[in-house]
């Protein structure tokens, strides 16, 4: 299971399985985004932005090998809203 860290996210903490996050696309001092590591998705409630671990990895510049590594045996699920 991957975890916002491993892609270079702020954990700020956790609430029901997922991690609160500062958005890295937004002036941010306190949570506004979370993951869920089991499901691999990713939203900020600010920005409005929803993706899945690899349109994450690839907006954050993170090489896609690493999310295969951590999720080598999950489906990515789609995002939708």
């Amino acid at each position: 299971m991957i975890s916002a860290r491993h892609l270079g996210l702020t954990v700020k903490g956790t609430s029901g399985g997922e991690e609160l996050l500062l958005c890295p696309w937004h002036s941010d001092t306190t949570p506004s985004a979370w993951f869920n590591p089991r499901r691999g998705l990713f939203y900020c409630a600010v920005c409005h932005l929803g993706l899945n671990v690899k349109q994450l990895a690839l907006k954050l510049n993170v090489p896609l090998e690493e999310v295969e590594y951590y999720s080598a045996s999950e489906a990515v699920e789609e995002y939708n809203l």
